[in-house]
């Protein structure tokens, strides 16, 4: 087996995409790296791959090599999104601002 380093905002989908080329090598992911559907993953986490997976068939291998041509990780999580913050000002006195 080797070792893979998730990105900001993988999932488990995006690495089973990224490493096996369909989103069914979740459940692989789960039983190698003893993990449940409920986990959630971290930017920088260590998981197990497979480096022969005998189930792949052609289209996977397609898209493995695309993703590898591309030079691209799959991301389905959000990143880096900022929530919109409203700040009120010193000179304001409305019925909807709480201190």
């Amino acid at each position: 087996m080797k070792e893979v380093t998730t990105g900001n905002g993988q999932q488990l989908e995006d690495i089973a995409i990224q490493e096996y080329g369909c989103e069914e090598g979740v459940i692989t992911l789960l039983a190698d790296n003893r993990l449940s559907m409920d986990d959630l993953l971290y930017p920088g986490q260590k998981l197990k791959v497979r480096e022969e997976v005998p189930e792949l068939t052609g289209n996977n291998r397609v898209m493995l090599m695309a993703i590898e041509r591309e030079g691209v990780s799959p991301v389905s999580g959000i990143v880096g999104q900022i929530p919109d913050t409203h700040y009120a000002g010193e000179d304001y006195f409305g019925e909807d601002y709480v201190d």
